[in-house]
């Protein structure tokens, strides 16, 4: 039987029968499809076999002119049936047991469909096979996972206890598999929801969480108008208490860092970031000995972390931080001040069953007095950091600086750094933050914490100035704020531009124009090829006269590099740009159309990204 595919429910009933004799043998069966199987040993023939359902009404029956019989079928609900048989001739023993699993095929030839609906679901019992078909179900539901369009099956599972259940979906179409508590009809109530459990999986699914006991529904649907058969089956093993969990935390030290793996661990707990930190996670202890500033950092390559902090391990309610970012793509970190206590630190995850390897570290800067903070490098006017480069990116961090510089587009109490520009001509400043662990803001300033010089201020700075000191705050723009940044700058001697600009050269309409940027300088930026990261190559510039409105195409073919071209109205001033296309690759054409009025224009031509250069046609025609 097994070999079948056959599964034994309950046990086997066996003793003796004379002809014309019939017995009544009770059988506890689970709602799925079931094969009850009689035998009769040696002397024993034409065996008859009825099931009967609670009630007593006929739900199949088999006559059989030997010493065997098997009737199949599908029960919609669990509960004590009957299996009654019946011997015409012989005497003997007989053995009957009852199985599930199988063809799938019930007497008759109809196809398994056990799965109900909200108004009348199909209990699930665990450790038992369930198959069935969406093809006629309705579209009543829908998971947040799954597209809307699928027909639906639902199920009904009791959890007596807390328990660790996982549900498993097999199926010959895209399928898609979510779970529910309490309310069947109740969008809101779901608890779980997985449309393909591995990429590319899209005909398995899987919900494997720790569930309160309680009245749960899970829901067979199809993504899209995706539909056919399938086969589920639950299964369920005890499950540690949530308290149990948080006395065995392990203890998180400041200034280390613990390494973990969420291989086997639950989703014990969510949070309020993360999409509900859904994934499977591991508490820790923390004990803060004073009030201080405090930085938890969780970094996954294997799942998207989430950390979150509470005062109480076991309520949700004392959650007091959650963060699903950091500075890098692979952390979550949040940073901010707390008093002292102790403190339990989840790792965790925004994805349903997200095991991983995972570090978690944690950092502590006692609170000071005025200012905050124990300082650290560029924390002051005194001690700014020098941008002697032209361009480049810089890497700070303010969880540890005072609060020495109040900006205009920042709220008071945030603690930053100074960085400090001098300039021997007049020069247009750029800067903007590229990265940030916590939430900062960028100010240019002619004198060092004095706002009235204030020249720019926001994530990006962007100023032509005379030449002189200057100086470049990055703040927190909130007192909370704390954490590290990345920001990107870039100086340009505006002489050189000014000279570049009063000397370009005229572009003829349909005439190949050849040059090359090997040599010529970084004077321009354009939206496109990088110029949110420092774009740094060499570029030309030409003139463009229009005596009348015209579409006109600019085509650049670069020879061995990224190349970009742009359209501009004002030959020195990047921000008049019109419109502008970057090269697919070193070999490919970059090209621009645009509308233009009666004027003059200028195109530059540039290359992607940094020291990107070479020989190139230019080419300009006026299209209809």
């Amino acid at each position: 039987m097994l070999a079948m595919g056959l599964y034994q429910t309950g046990p086997v009933n066996q003793g003796t029968l004379a002809a014309g004799q019939e017995v009544r043998l009770p059988l506890s069966l689970p709602a799925t499809c079931v094969a009850v199987v009689a035998m009769g040993g040696a002397g024993a023939s034409d065996l008859s076999l009825r099931l009967l359902d609670p009630e007593g009404k006929l739900v199949a029956e088999k006559t059989a002119h030997e010493a065997e019989a098997v009737v199949r079928a599908c029960v919609d609900r669990p509960g004590q049936y009957v299996a009654l048989l019946r011997l015409t001739h012989g005497s003997g023993e007989y053995l009957v047991s009852s199985w599930t699993g199988g063809d799938g095929v019930a007497d008759g030839g109809a196809a398994l469909a056990s799965g109900g609906t909200c108004d009348a679901p199909t209990v699930l019992v665990p450790g038992h096979s369930y198959a069935g078909t969406t093809e006629d179900a309705p579209d009543d539901q829908q998971g947040s996972c799954a597209s809307s369009g699928g027909h639906e099956r639902v199920y009904r599972l009791d959890v007596p206890a807390r328990e660790r259940v996982i549900v498993d979906l097999a199926a010959d179409f895209d399928a898609a598999l979510y779970l529910r508590k309490g309310a069947c009809n109740d969008e809101d109530a779901e608890v779980r929801c997985n449309d393909d459990d591995e990429p590319g999986q899209k005909e398995h699914s899987r919900i494997d969480v720790a569930l309160d006991p309680g009245t749960y529904f899970v829901f067979v649907d199809g993504s899209g108008e995706a539909s056919g058969t399938y086969r589920l089956q639950a299964t369920t093993r005890e499950a540690p208490r949530l308290a149990d969990v948080c006395r065995a935390a392990r203890p998180l030290a400041t200034s280390a860092r613990v390494v973990g793996n969420l291989a086997d661990a639950l989703d014990n707990v969510n949070a309020t970031c993360g999409r509900d930190a859904k994934g499977v996670d591991a508490p820790f202890r923390f004990d803060l000995p004073t009030r201080a500033r405090v930085r938890f950092v969780e970094k996954s390559s294997e799942f998207r972390p989430v950390v979150h902090v509470r005062r109480a391990c076991e309520d949700a309610n004392s959650e007091v931080a959650c963060s699903d970012t950091g500075f890098a793509d692979d952390e979550a970190t949040w940073s901010g001040l707390l008093d002292a206590g102790p403190y339990w630190v989840f790792a965790d995850g925004s994805d349903d069953a997200s095991p991983g390897a995972f570090t978690l570290a944690a950092e502590m800067v006692p609170q000071g007095g005025l200012g905050g903070g124990a300082g650290a490098q560029g924390d002051g006017c005194g001690d700014a950091v020098p941008l002697s480069a032209t361009s480049g990116r810089v890497e700070g961090d303010t969880f540890a600086a005072k609060d020495d510089v109040a900006i205009t587009c920042a709220a008071n109490g945030g603690a930053d750094v100074v960085y400090r520009f001098d300039l021997a001509h007049k020069s247009r400043v750029t800067a903007r933050l590229v990265g940030d662990e916590s939430s900062h803001a960028l100010a240019l300033e002619r004198a060092c914490a004095d706002k009235s010089t204030e020249l720019s201020c926001g994530s990006i700075v962007d100023r032509t100035v005379e030449a002189g000191t200057y100086f470049l705050v990055v703040d927190g723009a909130r007192p909370e704020s704390l954490g590290r940044f990345a920001l990107t700058y870039k100086i340009r001697d505006m002489a050189q531009v000014e000279a570049t600009c009063a000397k370009v050269p005229a572009l003829a309409f349909d005439k190949a124009e050849h040059g090359s940027t090997v040599g010529a300088g970084d004077k321009f930026s354009s939206a496109c090829g990088g110029r949110n990261v420092g774009q740094g190559s060499p570029d030309r510039v030409y003139r463009i006269t229009l005596t009348k409105r015209t579409n006109v195409r600019a085509t650049l073919e670069p020879q061995g590099f990224r190349g970009v071209v742009s359209l501009r109205r004002v030959c020195g001033d990047d921000a008049t740009e019109v419109k502008c296309a970057e090269a697919t690759d070193d070999t490919g054409r970059a090209q621009v159309t645009a509308a233009l009025d009666p004027g003059t224009y200028f195109a530059v031509v540039d290359g992607a990204g940094t020291r990107s250069e070479g020989a190139f046609t230019l080419r300009i025609e006026g299209t209809r």
